[in-house]
């Protein structure tokens, strides 16, 4: 189904969270996200935490978590890499490229304006994170 999005709409970005993470092979809807990511091109996925609503299911491998979380972004982009036999580094870089094209990002400039933001942070709390 979202390959007749992607046809009709080239504007569409398709977005996987944490739902992708599920193991069971027994879950439909999951199977259907598995399959979902092989159909869509890389230049049209979008990555998400789902956070902070909705827990995450208890088979995503990842002990003692509550709720979701931006941390999960990583592993979303290693399941779509896996699914897609890509590096994690190239999906990583282009869903970032994806989500500035759809945000209207700078992404270098934005990156270390944060980065910068961060440091400084971490450096008045002398070194400890939060």
């Amino acid at each position: 189904m979202c390959q007749a999005y992607l046809r009709q709409f080239d504007k569409v970005y398709i977005s996987f969270g944490p739902r992708l993470l599920h193991s069971s092979s027994s879950s439909r809807g999951e199977n259907h996200l598995r399959e979902a990511v092989g159909h869509v091109p890389l230049d049209r996925i979008l990555v998400e935490s789902g956070s902070p609503g909705g827990k995450p299911v208890a088979s995503c491998g990842i002990a003692n978590y509550e709720m979701n979380h931006p941390g999960l972004v990583r592993r979303v982009v290693e399941q779509i890499a896996h699914i897609k036999g890509l590096s994690s580094k190239t999906v990583a870089q282009r869903t970032g490229e994806n989500a500035a094209a759809v945000f209207g990002l700078d992404l270098v400039r934005d990156v270390m304006i944060i980065g910068k933001s961060y440091l400084k942070n971490f450096k008045k709390r002398g070194g400890q994170k939060k």
